[in-house]
């Protein structure tokens, strides 16, 4: 007998990230209808190491808009008690601020948590706004310099 292989979507943003759209209601409401038995929010965390007026909103919430995505999360659940639906982040690794980042991360029980890199020293090298920076860098040490990361 093959095992039940459920399909699931754990990796879905919202507006607040600057880079979906749509309302997260709309999400869960295309969700059931579908037929997923669970799903997970996992919008880009703020950017927790830049100063606030460094925070680019086109790559993640603003820190104002944090606790309100977690109770939108917490509201849906109630309303949907058809649907599984996970809490999370996509929380940046930037070395020096693991304890920042650990404080902000234990103020909600979280499903799971996505790591992820996606800065390299400042740069935010997926932003297709930045690409003309992979010219400055020798490929093998950028993906190296990634990696070590």
């Amino acid at each position: 007998m093959q095992p039940r292989l459920d399909l699931v979507d754990y990796h879905i943003h919202t507006a607040r990230c600057g880079h979906a759209s749509g309302e997260m209601a709309a999400y869960v409401e295309r969700a059931v209808r579908v037929g997923l038995p669970e799903m997970g929010f996992s919008d880009h965390i703020f950017l927790y190491w830049l100063p606030p007026e460094e925070r680019d909103p086109e790559l993640a919430m603003a820190e104002d808009q944090f606790d309100g995505y977690v109770e939108e999360v917490f509201r849906l659940r109630r309303e949907h008690p058809e649907i599984a639906i996970r809490l999370s982040v996509e929380a940046d690794f930037i070395p020096g601020h693991e304890a920042t980042l650990r404080s902000i991360l234990d103020r909600y029980p979280w499903d799971y948590v996505l790591g992820s890199v996606h800065f390299v020293d400042a740069w935010g090298m997926d932003d297709s706004r930045y690409i003309a920076t992979y010219d400055e860098w020798d490929i093998d040490e950028l993906y190296e310099r990634y990696f070590d990361l």
